[in-house]
């Protein structure tokens, strides 16, 4: 579950290809990142994204209590709209944001808040790491603790890839981070029985 079009590539992308070799991938995007007016477009790009990731057509929703934009959404409304999505795409395993976003995007926070809320379902979490190892690159690797979940990707170019079919957003300090964020190269999640 993913709050924007291009999270899966800026965040998600060592989780996704280790996990997609065992598991059927599917991405419910809960807005079309219209907060510049360009929903559809970024609907269309997370579609080529998803085509590029080799995991089926995402579904991207654009409801009313769930707008692209730096409030915080209400926790009901999230979960409603997962459960609509699950009930149609049943998965055991629901993998999102940590409850400080990552970014501390509010749409992430109200992501995980209102993941966090499922039944009968494992939340993965990506964790959120502090400011200085978020942009050591590769160096992250080195702070993972064996008793963790951890998946790995040790090289950026499918990152590169995958965040350039988002042409709208595929920008200088985009690219920046791609290149030493440690999500790029590690996603480590906390794991919720619920």
């Amino acid at each position: 579950m993913i709050a924007h079009p291009d999270d899966e590539a800026m965040f998600f992308v060592p989780a996704i290809l280790n996990l997609q070799k065992y598991n059927e991938i599917s991405v419910l995007c809960l807005s079309n990142g219209n907060y510049a007016g360009l929903g559809k477009i970024r609907e269309k790009e997370l579609v080529k994204s998803c085509e590029a990731l080799a995991i089926s057509a995402p579904t991207t929703l654009d409801e009313p209590d769930l707008q692209d934009g730096p409030i915080l959404w209400k926790p009901d409304a999230v979960l409603k709209a997962v459960q609509r999505y699950l009930k149609q795409n049943p998965h055991d395993i629901v993998m999102t944001f940590d409850h400080r976003g990552v970014s501390s995007h509010p749409n992430h926070i109200s992501t995980f808040q209102g993941c966090r809320l499922l039944k009968n379902t494992t939340l993965l979490s990506l964790r959120t790491i502090n400011i200085c190892r978020k942009y050591c690159s590769l160096l992250e690797v080195f702070w993972c603790k064996p008793e963790q979940h951890h998946f790995f990707n040790l090289s950026a170019s499918v990152n590169f890839r995958v965040l350039s079919q988002h042409h709208s957003q595929y920008v200088w300090f985009r690219k920046l981070f791609v290149l030493f964020s440690s999500y790029t190269f590690v996603n480590s999640f906390d794991i919720y029985k619920q």
